[in-house]
């Protein structure tokens, strides 16, 4: 059985990590649906080392280079056929 301080430490935890995940929501819904599907791509299909293979963590959207670029292409690709719902969809099942 946990003590009071060990509850108070675990619950801390939780809450930042909440506070962690409003973040991250909040910055995707600032983005449009392309590169908010080309995130989702990259982290369903990317298998790469992002040490040393994959580019996805030293680019940002303000400044993309190859990686973020090929799943952006990828995306729009699949935005010309499809809502980003259907979209979104399909990448839950890849």
């Amino acid at each position: 059985m946990k003590n009071d301080d060990e509850l108070d430490e675990e619950i801390k935890e939780y809450e930042e990590k909440i506070k962690e995940l409003k973040k991250e929501k909040k910055r995707k819904s600032n983005l449009p649906d392309d590169q908010r599907l080309a995130e989702a791509l990259h982290e369903k299909q990317c298998h790469w080392a992002h040490e040393d293979q994959c580019g996805w963590f030293y680019e940002s959207w303000e400044k993309p280079g190859y990686s973020r670029n090929e799943y952006l292409e990828k995306a729009q690709k699949m935005l010309s056929e499809m809502s980003f719902e259907q979209a979104m969809k399909v990448v839950k099942y890849l």
